[in-house]
């Protein structure tokens, strides 16, 4: 395993994730790059899937390299087209799916993608809207990438 870009790191991850079962052909509109999701507001968008980036951390000690610690987001948008829970629970299920593709190897201990990064996580709390959007429904899934 060797470092590999941060824009390596993040279409990576979204690849990742797209070819992951409950995502694949799943996901309508997906990328590196975040669309508003009120700009999204057609079934013919939803559900969607981007991963920007944020932030960076440097771990290691003095005189030897750096580790980098690569903070993304995972946003996720669902539509229904009526305010019947149907978006919420359709994140729910997409949320399941995510947790479920970065789980790490029983026997490695990590989720490397595919042998790609060193180690990939979900590193906090999930954030959702909380069913105030009706039809609509989001959710912001912070993942960190360790790059060694």
């Amino acid at each position: 395993m060797t470092k590999v870009s941060r824009n390596a790191a993040a279409s990576a991850l979204l690849d990742f994730l797209l070819a992951a079962p409950g995502l694949k052909d799943v996901i309508k509109t997906s990328g590196n790059h975040l669309i508003h999701w009120k700009d999204l507001q057609h079934q013919g968008h939803c559900p969607a899937l981007f991963v920007p980036d944020t932030d960076s951390h440097p771990k290691g000690d003095w005189g030897s390299a750096n580790a980098w610690h690569l903070d993304y987001e995972v946003w996720v948008y669902t539509y229904a087209g009526k305010a019947d829970g149907s978006a919420q629970r359709a994140r729910n299920d997409l949320i399941d799916a995510i947790d479920q593709a970065i789980r790490p190897d029983p026997i490695a201990k990590r989720c490397t993608l595919g042998g790609k990064v060193g180690d990939c996580r979900i590193s906090g709390t999930v954030k959702t809207d909380g069913a105030l959007l009706g039809a609509q429904s989001f959710a912001l899934i912070p993942v960190t990438i360790r790059n060694i």
